[in-house]
């Protein structure tokens, strides 16, 4: 419905999905970081410039996602490392995606040179709700070259996996693991 008229009808969740990806004020396929506020010598050998969300938003929880984030050097710069971090409004981390945690593969990059990398995940376990992200660089284990905390907010909705159960406010990370069951006779209960 939009103003008395009827406008769609359908599944309540495609229309609900599609309601929300039209009408959300928060959808920016690309945000542009490069005049964001940074700290101290934060941005000065290397500066993160801009984020594209590739695979659409809002992100939907089980879904895949895609992310771009473009950076530029101004100096030469060894060991170079990003991560992506999801935090409650609270600003408690929940989540962090790093490109060195399996592989431990850090780049060199020369002076002046535009660069991106690009973040897969095949299945997002956020529950639906709002997330601050937050965005760095650095520099071998422990030297920051870059770093925007609270970079912005996404929304996560439910997705075509999305059980209902965890589609309330502060329900965080869900991960997949393996349990196993194990029943026995039960023995009768004392009587009160």
């Amino acid at each position: 419905m939009q103003q008395g008229r009827l406008v769609k009808t359908g599944g309540a969740r495609q229309i609900v999905d599609e309601y929300l990806t039209s009408n959300n004020a928060m959808l920016k396929s690309v945000v542009d970081l490069s005049n964001a506020k940074r700290h101290g010598d934060q941005g000065r050998r290397l500066k993160i410039e801009k984020l594209e969300w590739l695979s659409g938003l809002p992100m939907q929880h089980g879904e895949k996602f895609s992310i771009r984030i473009h950076f530029r050097t101004h100096d030469q710069v060894d060991a170079v490392s990003v991560g992506l971090g999801f935090s409650n409004l609270e600003g408690t981390r929940l989540l962090s995606y790093d490109t060195d945690f399996q592989e431990n593969h850090r780049p060199d990059i020369a002076k002046g040179h535009a660069c991106f990398t690009d973040i897969t995940v095949g299945e997002l376990p956020l529950a639906p709700g709002l997330y601050n992200f937050s965005i760095g660089c650095r520099s071998g284990d422990a030297f920051g070259l870059d770093y925007l905390p609270e970079a912005g907010q996404v929304e996560v909705i439910m997705g075509p996996k999305t059980p209902g159960y965890i589609a309330v406010p502060g329900a965080g990370v869900r991960l997949v693991s393996d349990w196993k069951w194990n029943f026995s006779p039960a023995s009768p209960l004392p009587e009160l």
